[in-house]
């Protein structure tokens, strides 16, 4: 994820497109490797399969390792919101994830956001490359940590808000008050509809292929 490529105000920023692995509701006690020394960029190395929702299937996308990237680029904590009363009476199944919608890719309130690594970028955002023997900021796709330390980034007002407007027109089929919801807009940010029928835009972490 970078920002050039983040803040693309033609389309909402789905899940799909931002993310290639996501975790959510992780227990208490789970512990990832987020950044080491000891994972080096081995072009034979195993990375993950990423898979997303094409409307009709799930297709998987082998994603490679970067040098010293761990599980995740990011931690994002922020209260589950839930669809508006009327919403969930009407499409109450269990299958819809109306009671429980993650605050995500981007919170608006109430959260704690951390970046520490950032997708290779072009040197116009080297405020997102990370540290290297040289120091920070020297080199692209590594992580922003040196001797424990890490980086955060945050959205300005104005793109979230051309960004709401672009996901509440995803929302014209459905009744209102979804289309005046911020519930609903991060809801469509994680899934499509067709029918009685919902999809993660993109599968999470280990979860099985439907």
């Amino acid at each position: 994820m970078s920002w050039q490529n983040l803040a693309n105000l033609s389309a909402p920023p789905l899940w799909s497109t931002m993310f290639s692995r996501v975790r959510t509701n992780v227990p208490a006690g789970t512990s990832y490797l987020m950044a080491s020394p000891d994972l080096s960029q081995d072009p034979d190395a195993s990375g993950f399969v990423s898979r997303l929702w094409n409307g009709r299937e799930y297709v998987a996308y082998p994603q490679p390792m970067n040098r010293r990237q761990g599980a995740f680029d990011n931690i994002h904590i922020a209260p589950p919101m839930k669809a508006p009363r009327s919403i969930r009476e009407r499409f109450g199944k269990p299958g819809f994830h109306l009671d429980s919608i993650a605050m995500a890719p981007f919170c608006i309130h109430d959260c704690l956001h951390m970046h520490w690594r950032w997708l290779p970028t072009g040197d116009k955002e080297k405020h997102l490359w990370g540290w290297s023997a040289a120091g920070p900021y020297t080199a692209r796709g590594e992580p922003h940590i040196h001797e424990g330390l890490a980086h955060g980034n945050s959205a300005a007002s104005e793109t979230l808000a051309q960004w709401m407007q672009l996901g509440l027109r995803m929302l014209d089929e459905w009744p209102m008050p979804a289309g005046k919801s911020w519930a609903m807009f991060y809801w469509v940010l994680r899934y499509c509809r067709s029918g009685d029928t919902v999809r993660e835009r993109l599968l999470e972490e280990g979860a099985p292929v439907p």
